[in-house]
């Protein structure tokens, strides 16, 4: 049986690669997939294996992790192949939909962070505060989120490279919405924010990265 500890990661955006380094800096094997090598390499100076394709990365891993865009992305990656590699000697954990229920807990952090972060960066620059003050003074503390600190300077930078983009988050926005509806919940965070993505989508920036929500945060709103 394969090593307990080993991890096969498909998706290494940021988000996919923060989760990958998380893994190795807690003593497991990690074997990291993307569509885009390019931005799986640079955890080989972790201690990752890059895998040419979701079946090599798959082959021997315990547990399979994956951070893709949506649905049909996931499925394209881990048919056929995957599923035999992890047929070998994996291990699935948990009914299905528990994974893609934890998903939408995750994404609902996600939004409601970047909707405080965005309002946070405007309301500092509209009241004179350096916003890029206010990321080095959470910066190390227990508010001062890696998370924040890269979408933060994103903001304070006005560069939205995209690693996940806002239409992406926008539709993750809206299954947690569509799910807390089902529950008679009534999330009203998420709904606020979901409003500033669609703004800023409005705006033309639905292909940057869903960290533009803050620029439907600023008075100039655009």
């Amino acid at each position: 049986m394969a090593d307990a500890t080993n991890v096969a990661v498909l998706g290494t955006g940021i988000m996919g690669a923060a989760m990958a380094r998380n893994l190795l800096s807690a003593g497991m094997e990690v074997r990291a997939w993307n569509r885009s090598r390019e931005k799986a390499e640079p955890l080989e100076n972790d201690g990752a294996e890059v895998a040419d394709n979701p079946a090599d990365a798959a082959r021997g891993a315990n547990f399979l992790l994956t951070m893709l865009a949506d649905a049909d992305v996931i499925e394209e990656a881990v048919q056929g192949d995957v599923l035999s590699a992890l047929a070998e000697d994996g291990v699935w954990l948990g009914e299905a939909g528990e994974g893609s229920g934890l998903k939408l807990v995750v994404n609902n952090w996600i939004v409601g962070l970047l909707g405080v972060l965005a309002e946070t960066v405007a309301f500092a620059e509209a009241t004179g505060v350096d916003p890029a003050k206010f990321l080095e003074t959470i910066e190390g503390g227990s508010l001062g989120l890696p998370y924040a600190q890269i979408k933060g300077n994103m903001m304070v930078e006005e560069d939205f490279p995209s690693s996940f983009s806002a239409n992406l988050a926008r539709k993750d926005a809206n299954l947690v919405l569509d799910a807390a509806g089902a529950h008679d919940l009534h999330m009203g965070i998420a709904e606020a924010v979901v409003a500033r993505f669609d703004e800023a989508i409005q705006a033309g920036h639905g292909n940057d990265d869903m960290a533009v929500v803050y620029r439907a945060a600023r008075p100039d709103r655009g």
